[in-house]
């Protein structure tokens, strides 16, 4: 697939959005599956985990990829709890572009909010869908007011064109002046501009539509095609050491910006790349930890499904199995050309709790189990408390941990319970005082005195 025609675009949103179902529905009409699953059901390409298909939401970043039109559309669909902004952190580090999605009934909430301003510090190009717009009683115009007075003035609804002119043409001097000049632009101009002016992150496309009943997707993936960016307009991604060509003939280079854990297949390592190619049973070198890596295959992910390529190029998110030293948000390079991305900035967590195992089994086997659920979510801390002796996990919230937790047993079968951590209650010297005293006793014989 040429660079030109590539996409990627991140699912971002307020939990119970519709980011997982609309997934289904991308999918669907490029014909990357023949029908569509449903949340109900536990049947969708996205939410493929044990945990995810029994809860009915979105615990993690899932990845897929279809082909529309010539164009190479590579999804990422994230949660929308707070509790696991850690995946919606991952998954932006991958993409060009971001599908900020909004439900209709409920408006601008707070993980909408939340999503748009981890974007916003990226600069990455966004498009706004409207989702469930086909309840009785919705008020586009209204709508429309809440994004722009929320989110931002530059919001814009591809069916308004005289705001979509004005705000295209207030975007570029050169549009501005026809504009001011004739009153109006012509059709090329207005495509051209709005290209433009979405890839600069200076107006955001509004959509209108239903991925339940697949009203506005074509609407929506003409869009993604026609109007976001290709890996060479991005963003520049920000570097610490190096130069970075975005090219496929320009020197490797590339970030690990998620590591999945198998209890049986072992790590899967994500990787972004930025130039040049990747080849399956080639080698590249970890500038982070300083060594050679041997790759044996390189896959594209479809929910939980791996395919296969003998290589990936530049702007591609692809999967490497059991690479040995590589982990979340190294760099990868070819040694004689460093380049060294910035790392991810994780939260700190705000809960805590005590991790109690069911038996001496369970206890010889947590440390291990434990380790491997940090490689894959990095917003959880682990640490044994000196004082107390207790084994602490503290992570973004209770959902977080009681989802940790369950992953322990069903994943790496380990019986764990969460507490309240101990409290280790000590005493300090407020004040010097001088004291006399007589130490007398008698027990026989000489007694004693001091």
């Amino acid at each position: 697939m040429d660079i030109k025609n590539k996409r990627s675009i991140i699912l971002l949103g307020h939990a119970q959005s519709g980011k997982t179902s609309l997934s289904e529905s991308l999918l669907f009409r490029c014909k990357a599956i023949t029908r569509k699953g449903s949340i109900a059901g536990g049947s969708t390409v996205s939410d493929y985990s044990c945990d995810e298909i029994e809860r009915k939401f979105s615990i993690n970043a899932s990845f897929m990829f279809s082909d529309y039109q010539d164009t190479r559309i590579q999804i990422v669909d994230t949660p929308g709890y707070i509790d696991f902004c850690g995946e919606v952190i991952s998954g932006i580090h991958a993409v060009d572009n971001a599908l900020i999605v909004i439900d209709a009934h409920s408006g601008v909430q707070v993980g909408t909010e939340k999503a748009w301003n981890m974007v916003e510090e990226l600069k990455l190009p966004r498009i706004i869908f409207v989702n469930k717009s086909d309840i009785e009683g919705i008020d586009q115009n209204k709508i429309i007011e809440d994004i722009r007075s929320s989110l931002s003035k530059k919001a814009v609804s591809l069916e308004k064109a005289d705001e979509l002119m004005e705000l295209v043409a207030e975007s570029d001097d050169e549009l501005l002046a026809k504009y001011l000049d004739t009153g109006t632009l012509s059709l090329d101009e207005l495509n051209q501009g709005l290209r433009k002016a979405v890839i600069s992150a200076k107006v955001f496309p509004v959509i209108f539509g239903s991925s339940l009943k697949d009203n506005g997707i074509d609407g929506l993936l003409n869009a993604v095609k026609d109007y976001c960016a290709s890996p060479l307009e991005r963003p520049a991604p920000e570097l610490i050491e190096g130069k970075l060509a975005i090219s496929p003939d320009a020197p490797f280079s590339a970030f690990v910006f998620k590591s999945i854990i198998d209890p049986y297949v072992g790590q899967l390592s994500l990787v972004r790349i930025f130039s040049g190619k990747l080849l399956a049973g080639s080698n590249f070198y970890n500038i982070t930890q300083k060594a050679s890596e041997r790759i044996g295959q390189v896959y594209f992910l479809q929910g939980k499904e791996q395919h296969f390529t003998e290589s990936a190029d530049c702007g591609d998110i692809v999967a490497i199995p059991k690479l040995k030293v590589t982990r979340t948000s190294d760099s990868l390079s070819e040694q004689a050309n460093p380049v060294v991305f910035k790392p991810q900035v994780w939260p700190e967590p705000m809960m805590s709790a005590s991790i109690k195992p069911h038996s001496r089994q369970d206890e010889e086997k947590i440390s291990q189990a434990v380790a491997k659920l940090i490689a894959e979510e990095p917003t959880l801390k682990v640490f044994r408390d000196q004082e107390t002796n207790e084994e602490i996990i503290s992570g973004l919230g209770d959902l977080q941990l009681n989802v940790m937790v369950n992953r322990l047993k069903k994943k790496f079968n380990v019986e764990v319970d969460l507490g309240t951590p101990k409290v280790p209650y000590k005493e300090t010297i407020t004040k010097s005082v001088r004291m006399q005293g007589k130490y007398k006793k008698q027990s026989g014989g000489r007694g004693q005195y001091g």
